[in-house]
């Protein structure tokens, strides 16, 4: 074939691939009309998290928060940063265990949040790069998560969450920090892979039964190594917690196909990346959690809605539906106006009473087709849906890098080419 036909052809299939993510972007964004709102005796819902609050605040008002669909909390603003010396937090460093202001009050949240069934997890993110060679800064990285896992066992937390995302540009395999001067790719996956086999082994030897929340979805990268490793070390200990997954995708995509089919893209995904044991693990003890995003879009000062009423309906819905043990809610800069105070700070004229309502009503999608599709979903029962949802998992090349993006695209796009050097089903 000639250059200049086989640039054309790479240019009609890049295009393609294109629209259609446009069309992806655009109705993956809009609820599906038509459906109808309920609960069902045999369809359980799953436990509502809070993303997030101070121990001080799920203290004084985890009651509050339960009368509003929540039942459970991240715990913020007591560990920062895996660099971070979590008893250093209240500025006190040698004060240790029970001496601790900050493990006291945290003791304190803990014991009200169980006197309401709720859950806690302590949350720790990744906002600084690890240096992965570092032989002599990762003896103090492990004592940093050890530590880290004494606190949330012995404050009363249910268990600990990582949220990797902050750092992401280190989970690409062309990152700049990257000069494969004595190392390879596969030296570096290797190396990623036992660091964080490693912090999975410090944290469930001091908190065994630990349930361990990771978020957000990485695609496949070295993001996605770091949890497949941590699956894979709950599933060698058959750790009783479970690893729990959540998306931040979903946050506001809230059309029922289109969640239905990220969960099951990355379902699929896991399947390809675990060991059959931790597969079976993961379908045994674990799940997807899916997250919505109600207010304050793109970190405004207000609590402005990012979706339309019927959108935040479908997306708490479909969140519901996917989950099996969590789903989350984001409140970043509204907690107070998610609770129904301070409302004067809402000065767009729209009436956010109805959305709190929605939230605390819980309810889920009662059409049949949704319904067996949710359960099967939530399962983790691994088929094809594209017939059911006319949507399919697609993994492309699109960007600066090579790193693989995972997508769900029309059914009738993936099936109908053949040219897979821009993107491939992941069916084939």
């Amino acid at each position: 074939m000639r250059p200049a036909l086989q640039c054309l052809i790479a240019l009609l299939n890049f295009i393609g691939i294109a629209q259609a993510q446009i069309f992806v972007d655009l109705e993956s964004s809009k609820a599906e009309p038509g459906v109808t709102y309920g609960s069902l005796r045999d369809f359980p819902l799953p436990r509502t998290i809070l993303f997030s609050a101070g121990p001080d605040e799920i203290a004084a008002d985890a009651q509050e928060w339960q009368r509003k669909g929540v039942n459970a909390f991240f715990l913020d603003f007591v560990a920062r940063d895996w660099s971070s010396d979590i008893w250093a937090t209240d500025g006190e460093a040698w004060t240790i265990g029970a001496s601790d202001k900050t493990f006291q009050k945290t003791r304190q949240a803990t014991r009200v949040a169980r006197r309401l069934g709720s859950e806690v997890f302590l949350k720790v993110s990744f906002d600084h790069v690890f240096e992965w060679f570092n032989d002599t800064a990762w003896k103090k990285i492990e004592n940093n998560f050890q530590q880290i896992a004494i606190f949330a066992r012995d404050s009363g937390c249910h268990g600990i969450a990582l949220d990797i995302e902050y750092i992401g540009q280190q989970y690409d395999y062309a990152w700049t920090g990257y000069d494969y001067r004595g190392y390879t790719r596969e030296d570096l996956f290797r190396k990623v892979r036992e660091r964080m086999t490693r912090v999975a082994r410090v944290l469930y030897d001091e908190f065994p039964d630990m349930v361990f929340l990771t978020f957000p979805e990485c695609g496949l990268n070295l993001g996605t190594e770091i949890q497949a490793a941590w699956i894979e070390e709950a599933a060698r200990r058959h750790a009783p917690g479970g690893v729990h997954y959540f998306t931040e995708k979903t946050y506001r995509n809230p059309n029922i196909s289109y969640v239905l089919a990220f969960a099951a893209e990355y379902n699929e995904m896991f399947h390809r990346l675990l060991t059959p044991r931790a597969w079976t693990y993961w379908r045994d003890r674990c799940s997807i959690a899916a997250g919505v995003w109600p207010f304050g879009f793109d970190y405004q000062n207000t609590p402005d809605p990012g979706m339309t009423l019927e959108e935040l309906r479908q997306g708490i819905a479909a969140s519901l539906m996917v989950s099996r043990r969590y789903n989350w809610l984001y409140s970043h800069n509204s907690r107070e106006q998610m609770l129904g105070r301070k409302l004067d700070v809402y000065t767009n004229g729209v009436d956010i009473l109805p959305y709190l309502k929605v939230m605390a009503q819980r309810k889920i999608i009662t059409d049949p087709k949704y319904v067996g599709l949710a359960k099967e979903i939530r399962n983790l029962r691994l088929r094809d849906y594209s017939a059911k949802l006319g949507l399919a998992s697609w993994m492309s090349f699109i960007g600066p890098t090579d790193t693989p993006t995972l997508r769900p695209m029309p059914a009738t796009y993936c099936n109908s080419h053949d040219n897979h050097q821009k993107g491939t089903s992941l069916k084939t």
